[in-house]
Formats: structure tokens, sequence, C-alpha cells
């Protein structure tokens, strides 16, 4: 009887470490924030340096963290220095109308008042004209990706019914999404992802992207 209900405990216990695992493979949180994000030419992101799950999403913290504080010289020290940024309002990345800067454009945001052309609205059709800040409100910090309580490393978390090319575009980089599933009282429609862009640049990854992905018709 005892050897029974040993037996039993053992396989409820190997269950419940089992879907506690599962758990957090799915929402890939348990990887804890670092005390201190290395920046390009600091020790932690020395050359030569084969980049993890976890340094990437290392990196995609600090690349909100600048964007949030408005720090935008130390975003553009993490900016491919050849290929610049591009910011993609939606999943569907176009070099022919996303707006592109270089990495001195970028540094320049905080004092850059001028109106540009995203891309197009989804549903409208009407063009997105907005400053870099308004376009940042709306397309990269609509919500506290920080704390995204979904990560997904080279692998779209949710999409919707746009196409998604980010692998086709950028064939070399690497990408983090950072995911909000959305709330119950919208039946989840209100779901949002930050999608960032890594290539490599002489043995470290630059930042080449920053795309929104959200529920569009």
């Amino acid at each position: 009887m005892k050897q029974t209900v040993r037996s039993c405990l053992l396989v409820l216990l190997g269950l419940a470490v089992g879907a506690a695992a599962m758990y957090g493979i799915l929402r890939w949180t348990d990887v804890d924030a670092p005390a201190a994000v290395p920046t390009p030419g600091s020790a932690g992101f020395a050359p030569e340096t084969v980049y993890t799950r976890a340094d990437l999403i290392e990196l995609s913290y600090a690349v909100v963290g600048y964007l949030s504080s408005g720090d935008f010289g130390a975003l553009a020290g993490v900016v491919h220095p050849d290929r610049g940024l591009v910011f993609s309002p939606y999943a569907t990345v176009s070099l022919t109308t996303d707006k592109y800067f270089s990495a001195s454009d970028v540094a320049a945001f905080g004092s850059n008042n001028e109106i540009y052309t995203w891309g197009v609205m989804d549903g409208s059709g009407d063009a997105i004209s907005m400053t870099v800040s308004d376009y940042i409100g709306r397309f990269v910090l609509d919500y506290d990706y920080a704390a995204a309580p979904l990560i997904g490393v080279n692998h779209i978390v949710r999409s919707g019914n746009a196409l998604e090319n980010v692998t086709a575009v950028y064939p070399d980089a690497q990408f983090v999404d950072l995911h909000y599933p959305g709330s119950e009282a919208y039946g989840y429609l209100d779901w949002s992802t930050l999608r960032l862009v890594f290539e490599t640049f002489e043995g470290r990854p630059r930042l080449t992207a920053i795309i929104h992905s959200e529920a569009t018709v």
C-alpha cells in the first residue's frame, strides 16, 4: 500500500515538474533582466562572441530602455552602421515605403520635429504622417515592452493576417519578439508585438529594424 502511494506521489510530482517546465518554455520569461546591460564596445559585446537567446533578449531590453528614456545617442550606438534602421508600422516590411534612418539620424531624434511618411495606415489606406516622437508613441511604445509577458527569439509569437516577411527581407538576421497577448475584454484582438531585428556587424549584433505587429483588417 505504501509503495503504491509512493509511486502515485512520484508520478504526480513528475507531472507537476513537467508542466512547470513547459509553462516556462511557452512564456519564455525565465531569463532574468540583467543588472547591467552591456553596450557595444564593452566587454559584454566583444567581437567573436557567440550570442545566445539570453544575449539577444538582454540587448532588446536595452533598446526598449533607450527608446523609453529618449536616449537616442545610446540607441544610435546599437544601430547597424551600414544598413541603418528601418521602422515598419506593421508586420509586412517594405523597404520601399517604410522609413529608413542612418545611425546619425537616430542620434538626432531628440531634436527632430519633422513630419515623415512612415507607411500606410491599415484599414484606411491613409499615409502615416507623424513626427518621430508621435510615431514612437503609436507604433513602438504602445505597450511597456520591457515587461512583455511573452518573448520569442527567431520565433514569431503571433501572426495576424498581414504577411510575415521578416525572414525574407532579413535572411541573415536574428530577431526578438516582445509580445502582449491582448485582453479578454477585447477578445484578445488588442494583441501587439514589438519585433527587434539584429544583424551582425564586426562580430556584434546591431539593430537594423524595429517592426510593430498588431491585428490588421
